[in-house]
């Protein structure tokens, strides 16, 4: 499969509030470090192979990684290469060994992110929500458990307080890929520093929809 990204939009809240979208100019007094290395991942092409079951396997970032070096912003691309395309892997389903019907809850995976502050454990089931009378299309609904390790040695903690994961994704059964999709992910943390805590709250929207 061959992967581009066609824009990018983010909005960030806090002492620095702002927001990217890589369709628009920056905002005015926006720090190009933050806007840069988004910039350089639009339109650059990712690879990777799909194993009959969905899973992720031999995924190629190297022109991202390239693309994004040459925008000179310290530590961007060295954080992409530590988390790979975990962005690519949530654009398929990975399905179970066993058939399952309308109703069934079946097991995605596992996805672990590690950070400086700690380590991001994700694990990922499916609800069946629907089959089509023809046996062509199936609705999932994505469910996630969420835990958050942190790293004792950090100088900066970060704690979750909670999170939830919601969505759909159409599933294309003859195809064996998901033709479109829409997820959304939540997590409410608290990163301190000392005694000082802030809260800090991630609310992702991610939209995936397949060309022919």
């Amino acid at each position: 499969v061959r992967t581009t990204i066609n824009r990018i939009v983010m909005s960030v809240t806090g002492p620095q509030e702002f927001t990217v979208d890589t369709e628009k100019p920056a905002t005015e007094g926006m720090e190009s470090t933050a806007v840069k290395p988004l910039e350089a991942m639009v339109k650059v092409p990712v690879t990777a192979k799909i194993s009959p079951t969905g899973k992720t396997e031999d995924v190629d970032i190297k022109a991202l990684i390239k693309s994004i070096e040459k925008t000179g912003t310290p530590g961007a691309a060295d954080s992409l290469k530590e988390s790979g395309a975990e962005w690519l892997r949530s654009s398929f389903a990975p399905l179970p060994e066993k058939p399952v019907k309308q109703g069934d809850i079946f097991d995605a995976g596992e996805m672990i992110k590690k950070m400086p502050q700690g380590e991001v454990n994700l694990k990922l089931r499916y609800e069946v929500l629907s089959v089509s009378a023809d046996k062509k299309q199936a609705l999932l609904r994505p469910k996630a458990d969420i835990k958050l390790v942190p790293n004792p040695k950090a100088s900066v903690s970060i704690a979750l307080d909670s999170s939830s994961m919601d969505g759909w994704l159409l599933f294309d059964i003859e195809k064996g890929v998901v033709a479109q999709s829409k997820t959304n992910l939540k997590m409410a943390m608290k990163i301190g520093m000392g005694p000082k805590t802030v809260p800090m709250d991630m609310d992702m929207t991610s939209n995936y929809k397949a060309t022919p």
